[in-house]
């Protein structure tokens, strides 16, 4: 790739088709798209929300206990909390 002071945009050189860097194994727990609540996870919060006035902290360690093999995300729960 290159750039000069006086060029008004990049201009490719050349292509190599392989990874130059290692990928980041952490991504399925980091990639916004497999952050998301499931429809069950949400019934349990409204629930917790409505008939058991629960906090968010106590509502993650139970979600995180019976969904053990998902990533739940803080700041989901906590949006998800916003929106019931």
């Amino acid at each position: 790739m290159a750039f000069s002071k006086t060029a008004k945009g990049v201009r490719i050189n050349s292509i190599i088709s392989e990874h130059n860097h290692s990928l980041n194994p952490l991504i399925i727990k980091t990639a916004p798209k497999f952050q998301r609540l499931t429809n069950e996870m949400l019934e349990k919060i409204k629930f917790w929300i409505i008939e058991g006035k629960m906090k968010m902290s106590n509502q993650y360690n139970l979600l995180v206990a019976f969904f053990s093999d998902k990533t739940i995300n803080k700041k989901d729960l906590s949006n998800a909390i916003q929106k019931i």
